[in-house]
């Protein structure tokens, strides 16, 4: 997939529009339509587009771009990790789980989630 296709593809999939994207990053409503049509952008105008993107549409647009090739290892890469960083990954984790009732149970159950 092309990155214009792959950029109209994300934006979909998150239920993000020109509208609200042009907005947010100050590039021309008929420029984002352009390339996600298939026509090219300067690299300053793409970061401009990325800049407001939540970071899971930014991720879901890197893994179309690469495609097959993009496979994380989770285990090896907690394996790498330093204390900070593993500290940090469960602490996200953490957070995340709190915030979604339904991976927890129960809210009664969040309390001992973020003690």
């Amino acid at each position: 997939m092309d990155i214009g296709g792959s950029f109209d593809k994300t934006l979909k999939e998150f239920g993000i529009n020109a509208s609200w994207l042009s907005r947010a990053s100050g590039v021309n409503a008929q420029m984002i339509s352009r390339f996600r049509n298939g026509k090219e952008v300067q690299t300053d105008t793409l970061e401009k587009l990325m800049e407001p993107l939540p970071s899971e549409a930014k991720q879901y647009f890197c893994s179309l771009l690469l495609g097959s090739a993009f496979k994380v290892d989770l285990e090896a890469l907690v394996k790498e990790m330093d204390t900070h960083q593993l500290g940090r990954v469960v602490y996200l984790a953490g957070v995340r789980l709190t915030e979604d009732e339904t991976l927890i149970g129960s809210s009664s159950d969040s309390h001992l989630l973020a003690s």
